[in-house]
């Protein structure tokens, strides 16, 4: 099979992740020595080694923003897509 996008979908509030929600987008949570974003990026490429990798993004932007800025040797060649409007569900079917 061959997959030639990946779409990471980092819009979310996390108002299901109780307290940390509200501070820490789930995505940057940590695990072990990276965060869930940085583990997704990484299996994504080992199932897919040629595809493009997008995240797309909308609440908590600014901190995903941030983080992807702060290390982007993890990020390279990731195309971040940032909504404009809140498209819920919608914005990955749309993306």
């Amino acid at each position: 099979m061959t997959v030639d996008n990946i779409i990471i979908l980092a819009a979310g509030k996390g108002t299901r992740m109780g307290e940390i929600g509200k501070d820490l987008p789930k995505v940057l949570w940590p695990l072990l020595d990276k965060t869930l974003l940085e583990w997704q990026i990484l299996y994504a490429k080992s199932l897919f080694s040629n595809a493009k990798i997008h995240i797309n993004v909308f609440n908590y932007k600014s901190k995903i923003l941030d983080f992807v800025e702060k290390n982007k040797q993890s990020f390279k060649d990731i195309n971040i897509i940032e909504e404009e409007l809140e498209l819920d569900v919608g914005g990955a079917i749309h993306n």
